[in-house]
């Protein structure tokens, strides 16, 4: 399922650790590298509807997939760090105890995970971009919590998003440790799910994943669809994104029309 990628950047071909499919493997992209060296019209046809799915994400031609990853995995840590400094400030926390329970919030799901595939130190213990994120977020809550405040789901929402985000962060993390699809979209549960846990624990309310809110069920399903979307030769870059849009989607639904899960009598 996981084969390396080659990017032809600048006549220099980089390794990517990054999953594929069969219509797009390394060998068809070397192909494309060097038949574009040569003028080919059709290495010009691909190399279109690749950079398309790159400029659909609103980044230069030449940014390399990963990268795309990367801006996946800091605004899922953006969105639960607003969300944890929202929740802290409604309860009237002191600004102590926003950051704290802000820092929790943001990288509780992605500890769980590394330390699940035994990815250590984890990951925001060797990224300072994640930490400086984190802080980024704790300000801008901060000076603009009332404007914030202003809109009554605004935590919910923020939530979602981090959920969609680091649902798709952790499957790629899963990837990348060689799991197979079904334990990858266990982790990329995990991922979105227990950073929430963490702040409703230390905020001493039961976890939305443990009511009957359509919480975890949403990332499984999104999970899911990224798979199903991979058996069907769609690249990576935009299975990725209809599963955020999935999760965002089902999760915002779910609270609009208050779609529940059955609990047992």
């Amino acid at each position: 399922m996981r084969t390396p990628t080659l990017i032809c950047r600048d006549n220099v071909t980089e390794n990517l650790p990054l999953k594929t499919h069969s219509n797009f493997t390394a060998k068809t992209h070397q192909s494309l590298c060097d038949a574009g060296k040569q003028g080919s019209g059709q290495a010009e046809t691909e190399a279109w509807e690749y950079a398309f799915v790159r400029i659909g994400f609103l980044l230069p031609k030449k940014t390399s997939p990963m990268l795309l990853y990367q801006l996946m995995e800091h605004l899922g840590t953006a969105s639960f760090a607003i969300s944890g400094a929202l929740a802290a400030l409604n309860k009237r926390l002191d600004v102590f105890g926003v950051l704290v329970l802000t820092f929790a919030t943001a990288v509780g799901g992605g500890t769980v995970r590394d330390l699940l595939i035994g990815n250590t130190p984890v990951a925001w213990m060797k990224d300072q971009q994640a930490i400086t994120v984190v802080f980024v977020s704790y300000l801008i809550t901060l000076f603009f919590r009332k404007y914030l405040q202003f809109f009554p789901r605004t935590l919910a929402i923020f939530d979602a998003v981090g959920l969609g985000f680091a649902t798709v962060v952790g499957i790629q993390r899963g990837l990348e440790a060689g799991l197979n699809p079904s334990v990858c979209v266990a982790l990329g549960m995990v991922t979105g799910c227990f950073g929430g846990v963490l702040r409703d624990v230390l905020l001493n309310e039961i976890p939305l994943v443990f009511r009957k809110d359509i919480y975890a069920s949403a990332s499984l399903l999104g999970g899911g669809l990224y798979f199903l979307f991979s058996a069907w030769d769609m690249l990576a870059p935009l299975a990725a994104t209809l599963s955020v849009i999935t999760v965002v989607g089902v999760r915002l639904a779910a609270m609009q029309w208050k779609w529940d899960l059955p609990s047992p009598k």
